[in-house]
C-alpha cells in the first residue's frame, strides 16, 4: 500500500512540475513579446517586412561603365552593381562600412594602401572612412551591403 501511495505521489509531483514548466515557458514567451514591443518609443510603429522587386529599383550610372541599383532599408542599404570591362569607380570614402560580395567577373580593389584582386565568391570588407576604388578587369557583378559604420568620426 505504501509503495502505491509513493508512486502516486511521484506521479502527482511530476505533473505539478510539468505544469510549472508550462506556465514558466508561456510567461517567458509573453515576456519576450513584450520586450520586443517595448523597444519602440510610444507611438512609434515597428518596421514591417516587405518585398521589393529588383526591376522596380531605379537604375543609376554613378561612373562610366558602372551600373547600379540601390535599395534602402531602415538601417542599411544594398547596392547591386554591374560593370563593363575596364570601368573604374572614383576614389571615395563614406561613414558606412561596406561589404562587397563578388558574383561574377574579376576586379581589382584598392582600399587605402592595399590592393586586392577578387573574383566570384570573394568578399571584401571596407572599413568606414577608408578611401577606395574598384577597377573591373572583366565585365563583373557584385552586391554591396552598407551598414551603419561609425556613429562618430574616429579619433
Amino acid at each position: 500500500m505504501k509503495v502505491v501511495k509513493v508512486k502516486k505521489l511521484g506521479l502527482f509531483l511530476g505533473l505539478i512540475g510539468l505544469l510549472i514548466l508550462c506556465v514558466t515557458v508561456i510567461t517567458r514567451v509573453e515576456s519576450v513579446a513584450q520586450d520586443a514591443a517595448s523597444r519602440y518609443s510610444p507611438g512609434v510603429t515597428p518596421p514591417k517586412a516587405r518585398v521589393v522587386k529588383k526591376a522596380d529599383i531605379p537604375a543609376a550610372l554613378p561612373y562610366k561603365g558602372v551600373h547600379s541599383k540601390r535599395l534602402y532599408t531602415d538601417s542599411l542599404f544594398i547596392t547591386m552593381v554591374t560593370t563593363e570591362a575596364g570601368s573604374v569607380t572614383g576614389f571615395h570614402n563614406h561613414p558606412d562600412e561596406q561589404t562587397m560580395f563578388i558574383e561574377k567577373g574579376k576586379v581589382r580593389a584598392t582600399v587605402g594602401e592595399n590592393r586586392y584582386e577578387l573574383g566570384p565568391g570573394d568578399i571584401l570588407i571596407i572599413p568606414s572612412y577608408v578611401p577606395h576604388t574598384v577597377e573591373s578587369l572583366q565585365a563583373s557583378a557584385w552586391t554591396e551591403v552598407h551598414g551603419p559604420g561609425f556613429t562618430k568620426l574616429p579619433q
